[in-house]
């Protein structure tokens, strides 16, 4: 591998005296310490190691060309068999995400047919229409709530529409109960990865297949309930797939994407609350609104981080990774990194038309290459349309106090130390909507 510069390389810890221990960092690592995180960044090094034995390392690669490498050009020789991924994978179960091969590529042709920009397109009406309805049932009159409830439920009754054409809300509130019960203790796994909470919260083995239990029975009868000529139940079956095959990759889809699109949501509203001289601007400008989804998926990524291991040796200019070295793409660093994207940590919906202050190479909020999120097509739609609708219907402001960097903790996907309170004021004189004073 050539390099223009040669590359940078941090070893962790930086000072073997009076730091800590490096299983310590690690275990910081893992539970997305944000005091760690910006120690990483303050280095400016290119790629962070973590020397866990003397024959296994863990990388954190912060070049673009680096990240090209293992997503894309030698793809082949890093998968996802990493300790974090295979508690994860307990929960995705076997779908799109997690395979492999042949039987990934059948499920990725077929749901891409879903995915195309004009087929989301034909829908937007009707799911504008059921984002505004749920509106007017949750907001009906000018008060304070936390706003990720309220986008994880949007999030999902869309998805449901649109991929399984479901408008049953009793299911749909189940799935988001089941759903909202394995996050939590996902999350609370991340956080605090000890005895201790095996006990008092129960382990994967018992917590998590009751959950995922009662979640894939869901999925089941969901399917089951399809008519024979669905268009995504046909087609599954023409591929010899099934409906065994369909609800496995409706399991990771639903995990995978309601969450992750309903975090961005709550950060892009968060930010509009603390900037209200945009709304109005957002209203009228649908690309000033686009602007201000990219720049929110640039400081808030849906997926904070996510991991490799490599199958083989590789070289990183004159650095060896080994087989079995773990290496993990971290686009909440690679996003923060004053080189790509000057002033990072400043919030700025200006700043993708900017290409002195925006690097296309080091925004990768839904990865990069083959394996790169199939549904990404239809979250950047389903955001705007939600977002729009909100901001068409309400003023918001902020009822919590702002978030600093030391409030954000990148697990898998990122986390907010406290919720975020926001409140929605009926804009005055909005067609077909009561009229509200605060």
């Amino acid at each position: 591998m050539s390099e223009q510069t040669p590359l940078q390389i941090q070893e962790w810890p930086q000072d073997p005296i009076s730091g800590r221990l490096l299983t310590g960092h690690l275990i910081q690592l893992g539970l997305g310490r944000p005091e760690l995180y910006s120690k990483i960044l303050a280095s400016r090094a290119d790629v962070i190691v973590f020397r866990i034995t003397p024959e296994r390392s863990h990388w954190i690669p912060l070049r673009p060309e680096l990240i090209e490498r293992v997503l894309v050009t030698h793809s082949s020789q890093y998968g996802k068999r990493s300790p974090g991924y295979e508690r994860l994978r307990k929960i995705l179960g076997h779908g799109i995400v997690t395979k492999e091969g042949t039987e990934w590529k059948q499920s990725q042709k077929l749901l891409g047919r879903y995915f195309g920009l004009t087929q989301i397109d034909s829908r937007e009406s009707e799911l504008r229409a059921h984002v505004r309805d749920t509106l007017s049932e949750v907001l009906t009159e000018p008060h304070s709530i936390p706003i990720g409830p309220l986008m994880s439920r949007i999030a999902l009754e869309l998805f449901a529409r649109y991929l399984l054409r479901l408008d049953d809300r009793a299911k749909t509130d189940r799935l988001r109960r089941a759903l909202d019960g394995i996050f939590r203790r996902f999350v609370l796994w991340q956080k605090f990865p000890s005895p201790l909470t095996i006990r008092l919260f129960g382990d994967y083995s018992f917590a998590f297949n009751h959950l995922t239990g009662t979640f894939v029975e869901l999925i089941q009868s969901i399917v089951q309930a399809m008519p024979e000529n669905h268009p995504l139940r046909a087609s599954y079956r023409e591929a010899g797939i099934g409906d065994a095959g369909l609800q496995g990759d409706l399991r990771n889809l639903l995990i995978a994407g309601h969450d992750t699109s309903a975090n961005v949501l709550q950060f892009a509203l968060y930010e509009f609350a603390r900037r209200p001289e945009f709304q109005a601007q957002a209203r009228t400008s649908t690309p000033f609104l686009e602007d201000w989804i990219l720049e929110t998926l640039r400081l808030y990524p849906a997926i904070a981080n996510f991991g490799r291991s490599a199958f083989t040796d590789d070289t990183w200019g004159e650095t060896s990774i080994r087989k079995g070295d773990s290496v993990a793409v971290s686009p909440f660093l690679l996003h923060r990194m004053e080189r790509f994207f000057p002033d990072a940590l400043r919030f700025d919906p200006l700043r993708p038309q900017d290409s002195k202050r925006w690097s296309e190479e080091a925004f990768i909020p839904f990865g990069k290459g083959a394996r790169s999120c199939v549904g990404r097509g239809f979250a950047l739609r389903e955001m705007k349309w939600i977002l729009s609708e909100i901001l068409e219907s309400y003023d918001i402001t902020l009822s919590s106090p702002e978030i600093s960097e030391t409030d954000l903790y990148p697990y898998t996907t990122l986390q907010s130390r406290n919720p975020i309170r926001l409140k929605f004021s009926r804009r005055i004189g909005r067609p077909g909507m009561p009229n509200h004073h605060d």
